[in-house]
């Protein structure tokens, strides 16, 4: 409900490794800006990242790049479902719960 409620999530963090916060966001269409160089990078297709990342410390770049993306929020953001969080957590989250259980 949160991501759905949003034009655009950004989270301009210089040190992050993936952020799980971005794969929600792109699971729900939200659009969303993240920094160069980050987990994120690895992640988002080559002919969106032009549009959703931003190198860190270039805030008149982030400026535009949210603008662009509240005056244009039609881009393709197909999100890759091996990405979804069962997918990419799902053996840590099985060996967390049956450490809960023993």
């Amino acid at each position: 409900n949160f991501y759905n409620s949003l034009d655009l999530f950004v989270l301009p963090s210089y040190y992050e490794a993936l952020g799980c916060v971005y794969l929600e966001s792109w699971a729900t269409n939200t659009p969303f800006i993240a920094i160069k160089g980050q987990g994120i990078d690895e992640l988002v297709p080559e002919k969106l990242k032009n549009i959703l990342l931003v190198e860190k410390n270039n805030s008149k770049l982030l400026k535009e790049k949210i603008k662009y993306l509240y005056n244009n929020s039609n881009i393709d953001l197909k999100f890759d479902t091996c990405l979804y969080i069962d997918n990419t957590v799902g053996s840590l989250i099985k060996e967390i719960t049956a450490l809960n259980v023993n």
